[in-house]
C-alpha cells in the first residue's frame, strides 16, 4: 500500500470542487454504454444494470425529488473518484499494486447485493442496516459473485462494520485491509457529499433547512467522528493514518466549499461543522 501515499498531492480533486458540467460528467462516465464495461466486468454485465434500478435516499421524509441518485451512478462515482486519487486515466491504465487492483474492484462489486431481488438500497441514515437484511444482501451477493470477488466483498463489509464500530476485530494487519479501508472511506464520502450537494442546491432554491429530518443533518459529522475514532486505533503506519483521515477532512471541506457569501451556511449546518472544527483544534493543541 505505500503507492498509495502518492495520492495526497491530489485528495482535493475527490468529489469535484463545483458542480460538474454536462461535458465533465460525460467525460467522467465508463458507463456510457454495456460496452463501455471493462472486460473483467464482463459476467456482471447484469447486475451492474440492475444496480441503476436500485434508487438511493428512498424516504419519504425527505422532500420530492430532493435526490435523484441510483446504485450504479453511485458505483460510477467511487471507481471514478479512486481513479483520480491515483491520476489514472480511466480505461487507458491498470492499476499495478495488487492491493490497490482489489480495491477497485471492491469499489465495483460493493453494491451487489442490492441487486438481489427484494432487497434494495437500505437507508442506513433513517433506520440502519439490520442484520437480517446484512445476512440477505450477503446472500444474495454469494449467488452473483466468484469466488475470489465474494473474499473481496466480505472484507469490505467486515471492515465497514469495524469503521461503523459494529465488529471489533484486528483490522488494518494487511496491505488488503487498509486496501478495503480506502475503498469504504471512498463509499461513505461520496454518499455525503451526494447529499450535501443536493442539500445546498435545495435550499439555494429558497427552501428552508428544517424541511430536512435532524439525522441526515447530523449523519456525515457523526459518521466522521465515528470513523476518525476507529482510524486511530488502527496499527498502521502514521502516514497512512494521515492519509485515510485526510480523506475524512476533505468531505468537509467540499461541504464547505458548498456555500458562499452570496448563499451562506444555515446555521444548524455551521454550528455541526464549528463543533467538528474545535474538536480538531483541540487534538492539534494536545499533539503539538
Amino acid at each position: 500500500m505505500a503507492s498509495m501515499i502518492a495520492v495526497f498531492d491530489c485528495v482535493e480533486g475527490i468529489g469535484g470542487e463545483k458542480e460538474p458540467t454536462e461535458k465533465e460528467e460525460s467525460e467522467s462516465s465508463f458507463f456510457v454504454g454495456e460496452s463501455e464495461l471493462p472486460s473483467q466486468y464482463a459476467q456482471y454485465a447484469d447486475t451492474f444494470q440492475k444496480l441503476a434500478s436500485v434508487g438511493r435516499y428512498v424516504d419519504a421524509d425527505l422532500p420530492e425529488n430532493f435526490i435523484g441518485d441510483n446504485v450504479l451512478q453511485h458505483t460510477i462515482r467511487c471507481v471514478a473518484y479512486f481513479l483520480k486519487l491515483l491520476r489514472i486515466e480511466e480505461g487507458t491504465g491498470q492499476v499495478k499494486s495488487s492491493p490497490l487492483a482489489a480495491c477497485e474492484r471492491m469499489l465495483y462489486i460493493h453494491d451487489f447485493g442490492e441487486a438481489g431481488v427484494d432487497i434494495g438500497d437500505n437507508n442506513a441514515v433513517k433506520s440502519g442496516k439490520t442484520q437480517e437484511y446484512k445476512d440477505r444482501e450477503c446472500a444474495a451477493a454469494r449467488k452473483i459473485l466468484s469466488d475470489s470477488d465474494f473474499n473481496l466483498y466480505s472484507l469490505f463489509k467486515a471492515i465497514s462494520g469495524f469503521l461503523n464500530g459494529v465488529e471489533d476485530t484486528k483490522i488494518g494487519q494487511t496491505p488488503y485491509d487498509r486496501a478495503a479501508i480506502l475503498a469504504k472511506l471512498i463509499d461513505s464520502i461520496d454518499g455525503n457529499i451526494v447529499f450535501h450537494r443536493a442539500l445546498s442546491t435545495w435550499i439555494k432554491k429558497g427552501n428552508n433547512i428544517e424541511e430536512i429530518p435532524k439525522g441526515y443533518i447530523s449523519w456525515m459529522f457523526a459518521q466522521y467522528n465515528q470513523y476518525k475514532m476507529r482510524i486511530m486505533e488502527l496499527n498502521v503506519p502514521d502516514i497512512e493514518r494521515a492519509f485515510f483521515i485526510s480523506l475524512l477532512d476533505t468531505q468537509l471541506f467540499e461541504v464547505q466549499n458548498m456555500w458562499s457569501a452570496d448563499h451562506p451556511m444555515p446555521q444548524v449546518l455551521a454550528e455541526k461543522f464549528q463543533s467538528v472544527t474545535s474538536e480538531r483544534r483541540e487534538e492539534g493543541s494536545q499533539g503539538a
